[in-house]
């Protein structure tokens, strides 16, 4: 049942990423929403006239939903360039009045509000925190039911590309060769490349978290530059501490600060990237 969901809002989302980007016109969400309907009506259509399914009314919603997610992300990435082009430009003339903010940061965006776009970042940010707090209020078997397999498929590579490289028949790798009976082996070896897997995994989550709230925060004008790098520090270091407390209270699993600094340490990472970002586009001509 999921598996049918996913396969009728997936390919609706890449539509409805796609389509604005190749058509101004359904750069506005009604126009896309029109489009959207129309087509998934004929796909029902053509599959009910030439006997190959049922009319189905929850996939042509399922469809909609797709094209409109889709949409909020080209928004999202659209805008949100543009907005931070836009606050580059802002700085580099150096207009003091507020009342130049609009026309500067409303140039080219698809949204007619800034509201609808700080909208957007701000769900975003959510939706990424709601991730986060998933994952960690899984149970240590639940967590390992995932990190576990990626370390079986991360030690199956390595020993592959071991046994081809390597000139003796002899290597530290171990050979792997069936994949099954190592997810529930106890193999110190596996059990460190799934501790890589895993930290890996704080690095990015909190990268990206790290990342989206600098884009909401930056894209403002009117908050200090300063202002959006600290606010990623800060709410990561605030939701990693939620994070680890959380763990103390779930079954099979543990709090650690150490994670703490992991998690902050993929915040730094993705602010130095977004820094680094920000001085390209300054660079720029416009």
């Amino acid at each position: 049942m999921i598996f049918t969901e996913i396969t009728n809002i997936l390919p609706f989302l890449l539509f409805g990423a796609l389509l604005p980007l190749l058509f101004n016109c359904c750069r506005r969400i009604l126009p896309l929403v029109t489009v959207s309907l129309c087509f998934s009506l004929a796909i029902e259509l053509t599959r009910y006239l030439t006997s190959r399914g049922l009319f189905a009314v929850d996939d042509v919603m399922l469809n909609v939903l797709g094209a409109v997610c889709g949409y909020f992300i080209f928004v999202y990435i659209h805008d949100g360039i543009l907005a931070i082009k836009n606050r580059s430009m802002h700085d580099a003339k150096k207009q003091k009045k507020f009342s130049s903010f609009p026309k500067i940061y409303t140039a080219g965006l698809c949204v007619r509000y800034e509201g609808v776009l700080v909208a957007i970042q701000i769900l975003a940010v959510l939706l990424q925190i709601s991730v986060i707090m998933g994952f960690s209020s899984d149970t240590g078997n639940a967590s390992r039911a995932w990190s576990r397999p990626i370390a079986c498929a991360v030690a199956r590579v390595i020993s592959l590309f071991s046994s081809m490289f390597s000139k003796n028949s002899e290597s530290n790798v171990p050979k792997i060769t069936d994949m099954a009976s190592l997810i529930n082996s106890q193999s110190l070896y596996i059990d460190r490349i799934e501790a890589i897997v895993r930290k890996i995994a704080h690095v990015t989550e909190y990268a990206i978290l790290a990342f989206l709230v600098w884009v909401l925060a930056y894209s403002r004008p009117y908050i200090k530059r300063y202002v959006s790098y600290l606010s990623g520090l800060l709410l990561v270091l605030l939701i990693g501490f939620l994070d680890e407390f959380n763990q103390l209270h779930v079954t099979g699993r543990s709090g650690s600060l150490i994670d703490v600094l992991i998690d902050l340490s993929g915040a730094i990472l993705a602010l130095t990237a977004a820094f680094i970002l920000s001085r390209l586009v300054a660079k720029k001509p416009q």
